[in-house]
């Protein structure tokens, strides 16, 4: 039988080598029901995602939430306002984050 972290593993790998990035991680839901915290890392820096929460009121969470798809940095840096893209992506420069998908 398989346990969470390694069904976790496995969901992150299938989308690393499906979409070919190297980076992929799955941030979920922290106990105090705020916190997004890095749960599984698929990337050669994992230090860089290791340090990185995300809050249930970031910009970036919220945009998610409101919109249902998937944040693509090359088209929302082609198609949104400067300053709508610079607080949405503000936190995840460090990480050259280019695909962010909900799971809500």
């Amino acid at each position: 039988m398989l346990d969470l972290d390694t069904l976790l593993n496995y969901f992150i790998n299938i989308i690393a080598t499906n979409i070919g990035i190297a980076n992929v991680v799955l941030f979920l839901k922290d106990q105090d029901g705020f916190t997004y915290k890095p749960s599984v890392i698929f990337s050669v820096n994992k230090e860089d995602f290791g340090k990185i929460n995300l809050y249930e009121d970031s910009g970036i969470i919220e945009w998610l939430k409101a919109n249902q798809t998937a944040f693509i940095r090359q088209a929302a840096e082609r198609d949104m306002p400067v300053n709508l893209f610079s607080q949405l992506y503000a936190g995840l420069t460090q990480t050259k984050t280019e695909i962010i998908i909900p799971l809500f």
